[in-house]
This record gives structure tokens, sequence and C-alpha cells, in this order.
């Protein structure tokens, strides 16, 4: 059976869903394929484990999947997925796709998956309630400045306390505080980059111990633990029931996948659509914005037996005016073009700032055990957000745990110089 049929791997999102299911309907039509699509959507650590963990990639159990850019160098040196190139005749074919949504997948001379849906963090508000003239009184006279798109933290903290519960069922802000091994990693890495902290070295050590990372988890679980600024659900939310909290109207302002200010401006009757903009993530004075991106592939599997037809469809599924067509059905296109289409531009007044947004784009660190580390700081957030531990101990517990892991790193890469004849 499996023979005739193409088995898909999908973040599970509704608007990736039906895109996905839409667009194999479209194909087969148009190709003739006689391929059944066999699609399975999955939460993320579900996803992480029947892709990477338990090998589905290279058995051959997925011909096809939607691959977290977090994700693909641990597929690219476990030999999970397909080089691109030598499946397809075009030389320039990645030409359309700015350099910030290529930088994960390329290994050698070869990319490992096609862009999919792009979207890098950033500050996500409610414009109407901000320029509110009632608002910006109340705010004025409560703090004594401007209301505006927060610029650093200590503003972003005032506004969420302003706006919780100045309306019925809505949150000043929410935290994607669901302990799922990226959404934690992330929160981590933006209040640490944004106060100048760098916790990897330039010897390639971590560093935990560096008092902007103080201040980063410091700050975290100021807010994650003041119920009179976040939503009550936050520490259960990952980053899409984050998105889903803000399209139902009930938070002023997050954090988040720039994805879910397109999805909740297009939603249904959403009470949110046309009342959203987007800005950088606020940071500490004296440092440069950033927007940590992580964005999603199609990427082949290693082991499938229908590898030529996955590619001919990515390319089907990936030409101009279908991507246009994901970014006005819920997910976020990832060509050049069509960051400043017009059509978009008047749906999504919005969307043409992402073009500047990737100029602060940031991605994960990139090396062999860093699904160790990242795992140990989602340890670390877990423990800031949800104990009275103080966090001087939770940054020791933490960095014992790293240096664990890069002992046991070393001493695996290390030759056996016993066994060495020469």
């Amino acid at each position: 059976m499996r023979a005739n049929q193409l088995h898909f791997a999908i973040r599970k999102f509704e608007p990736f869903e039906k895109f996905i299911q839409q667009l194999w309907q479209d194909y087969t039509r148009q190709t003739g394929c006689p391929l059944e699509l066999v699609a399975a959507p999955m939460d993320l650590p579900e996803l992480h484990n029947s892709l990477l963990t338990e090998n589905g990639l290279k058995t051959g159990q997925w011909d096809l999947a939607l691959i977290s850019a977090d994700w693909i160098r641990e597929a690219i040196m476990s030999d999970a997925v397909h080089p691109i190139e030598p499946l397809v005749d075009e030389l320039n074919y990645f030409e359309p796709w700015p350099l910030s949504l290529l930088r994960a997948q390329k290994h050698g001379n070869y990319h490992y998956g096609v862009p999919f849906h792009d979207g890098p963090e950033c500050m996500i508000y409610r414009k109407d309630l901000f320029e509110d003239p009632m608002h910006q009184e109340g705010f004025l006279l409560q703090y004594g400045y401007v209301l505006e798109a927060p610029k650093n933290w200590a503003s972003f903290y005032d506004i969420a306390r302003y706006f919780h519960a100045k309306q019925k069922n809505l949150a000043g802000t929410a935290l994607a505080g669901y302990p799922d091994g990226h959404n934690g990693v992330y929160d981590f890495c933006i209040h640490c980059w944004s106060r100048g902290g760098e916790f990897i070295q330039p010897d390639g050590q971590i560093n935990f111990h560096q008092p902007p990372i103080e201040q980063a988890l410091s700050y975290y679980r100021k807010l994650a633990q003041d119920s009179t600024a976040v939503h009550r659900d936050s520490m259960r939310m990952d980053s899409v029931q984050l998105g889903i909290a803000f399209a139902r109207g009930e938070l002023a302002m997050m954090i988040n996948w720039f994805g879910f200010a397109t999805y909740a401006a297009q939603l249904n009757n959403s009470p949110v659509s046309g009342k959203i903009s987007v800005a950088p993530i606020p940071h500490q004075a004296g440092i440069s914005p950033i927007a940590p991106n992580s964005y999603w592939v199609y990427g082949i599997g290693s082991g499938s037996q229908h590898a030529a037809i996955a590619m001919d469809f990515i390319q089907f599924a990936t030409t101009a005016d279908r991507d246009v067509q994901l970014t006005l059905n819920g997910g976020i296109g990832c060509r050049k073009s069509t960051w400043h289409d017009p059509a978009i531009n008047r749906q999504l007044p919005f969307f043409h700032q992402l073009e500047d947004i990737h100029q602060y784009a940031r991605e994960l660190p990139d090396f062999g055990y860093w699904p160790s580390i990242a795992a140990i700081i989602d340890e670390m957030m877990v423990m800031t957000a949800s104990t009275d531990r103080p966090i001087a101990d939770i940054i020791s517990l933490g960095q014992s745990k790293a240096e664990a892991v890069e002992a046991l790193d070393l001493q695996q890469n290390v030759p056996n110089l016993a066994n060495n004849t020469d």
C-alpha cells in the first residue's frame, strides 16, 4: 500500500494542514500523479520524535516533512534528509529566497530543505488599544510617559500591567510557557540577547554566569508570576495557543512569531482584524534589535522511495503565486517577492515590515550538542517561572549541566591515541 502513497509529516496548525491538502489536490489534478497523500499533523515534540528520534525520515516512514530550521542541522548530520540540488535542474533555484531563510539548511555545497513558512519573532500588538485617546491619556497619567509600542522591557511590563483587565477577558500579555523544548529556549535567547548577553563564548564554551542572564531570568520570573500582567493560561500555552489567544482578542500585545499576526488578521470573525501592528522586540538601550529566526522547510526523507515526486511537488508548491496563496491563507510566504506583493499588503498593511525585521534575524546556535544545551535551558526557564528557587542557584545548576554535556562531547570526539599506530 505504501508504494501508492506519499507520507507527509506536518506541523499541526490548521492553516498548514488545509493548505497542504488543497495543494495536493491541485497537484494531482494537474500532473496526474497517482499517489495518495497520507498527511499526519503533529505537535512539536511528537513531530521531532517521529522524524528524528525514531528515524522516520531515514527509514522511509516519511517521504516528505515540514521540518523546523531548529532541527534541520540534526537532520543533516544524521543523514535523514535528501540534498535538494541533485533533484532540480535550475542552476539558481534558491535565488528567490533571502539568505536568512537559507542559512540553517545549507551544508557544504547543498541545501537540505526548501523554505515553506517564515516568521521571525517580533512584537505584535493591538494598535486600536495603543492609539485610543482614552488609553493614551490614562497611561500618561499613571506612568508619566507616552503609550507606544514598548522599546525596552521596563515599558513592556508597565504596558502589560496597564492593559490587564481593562476590558473583559483582556490580559496585558501572555507567555508561551509550555515546556516543549522550543518556546522557553527562544524566550531565554530573546531576554539574553536583547540585554547584550552572549551565553556562548568566543571559544565555544557555554557561560551562563553573566549579569544579562541573571537580569533576564529575574525579569522573566517577575512577568510570569504576575497575575496582574499575564494571561492566566500562560504556562500551559505553546506559541500556537498564544497566537490563538491574541486572535481571540484576549491580549493587548505579545512576543511571538510574525505569522501569528497574519493569522489573527485573516481569521474569520476575528475581533482584532484590522487592529494589528508589529514592531521590533524590546531591547536594552544601546543594544541592536534582535529577531530570533526560526522557519519551516520542506524536507525530503533520505529513505523515501518517492524523492523525485516529493521534489516535483515542492517545486509546484513554492511558485510565486502559491507563496502568495499560502500567505493569504494563514501562513507566511518566504519569497522576497511575496513580502512586497500589493494584494497582500492591501489586506495585511504591516506585512512589508517583514523585510525590516529580517535585518535583525538571528538563528539559534548550531553545533552538535546544542539539543542537549537547549534542554538544559528549557529546564532553567521552567524552574524560573514555576518556583521561588534563587536565580543564582538556577544558573549554577544549568552551568554545571552544560559543562557535563561539554565534557561528554569532548570525550566522545577525542581520538583514541592508544589505538593510533601511525
